[in-house]
């Protein structure tokens, strides 16, 4: 997995896309981990979006960000 262009939306998409702001630069290996669409690495910090499926999977998440120590800024709905 690598920065790039996020996909198209599909209607019948039932998942919420989520992009969480982290200090620190993110392997490709956790992104594709956590399930990552897509990241960025940039000036120290990095930007993930993820498709939620629901708040309990969220909370997965941001959880095993938390395990590794990993300083979450903030988590905005797209």
């Amino acid at each position: 997995m690598h920065a790039g262009p996020m996909n198209v939306p599909q209607e019948n998409d039932p998942t919420t896309k989520y992009e969480i702001l982290v200090r620190g630069k993110l392997s490709a290996d956790l992104a594709q981990d956590i399930g990552a669409r897509y990241f960025e690495p940039s000036k120290g910090k990095t930007v993930i979006v993820v498709d939620v499926q629901d708040q309990s999977h969220l909370h997965g998440i941001l959880d095993r960000l938390g395990d590794l120590n990993i300083e979450i800024e903030r988590v905005n709905p797209l």
